[in-house]
């Protein structure tokens, strides 16, 4: 028996790269299996993911840290922390990554009150035209891109957009 296990180990080994492909064309070719095999053991990847990440902490780490540096990481973090200073309230919280670069690029990358052009240095910030505290919500028409001066000197005032 142990002989016909070393073979298997030893033909594996050998053979890695071809059967890992073999098997990924497979499961491609057969979406139902993984369906039907995730509805009948649903608790029990459950319960190995939960004890995978217990185990690999490091690893959900430097996961998390770059996952924050991606597109959706950062859409997701900004409307986290929308959600948060919205408090208790119902908050409409739809804006994403890409929705903000269009809004950065209809005001060609400039403040919308002072005009001046966002660098290194004056990074764009979200300005809510109505203010969270004040009902506002967390979309692309509510949206401004503004330098920080600017977004410091309005506070919580409501503007009007066509200003």
């Amino acid at each position: 028996m142990s002989n016909r296990k070393e073979y298997f180990e030893k033909y594996y080994q050998e053979n890695k790269e071809k059967l890992l492909a073999q098997h990924k064309n497979w499961l491609e070719n057969n979406p139902e299996y993984m369906e039907c095999w995730y509805k009948n053991n649903s608790e029990h990847w459950k319960e190995y993911k939960k004890q995978w990440h217990k185990d690999n902490p490091e690893y959900n780490r430097k996961y998390q840290i770059n996952w924050r540096k991606t597109e959706t990481g950062k859409a997701n973090i900004q409307r986290g922390h929308s959600k948060q200073r919205a408090g208790e309230r119902e908050l409409i919280n739809t804006l994403t990554f890409n929705e903000w670069l269009d809004i950065l690029k209809k005001y060609h990358w400039k403040c919308a009150y002072c005009g001046k052009e966002f660098d290194l240095f004056r990074r764009p910030e979200r300005d809510h035209i109505i203010p969270l505290n004040k009902g506002g919500n967390n979309t692309k028409e509510n949206i401004l891109p503004s330098c920080r001066n600017c977004n410091a000197k309005k506070q919580n005032k409501i503007i009007d957009k066509t200003e």
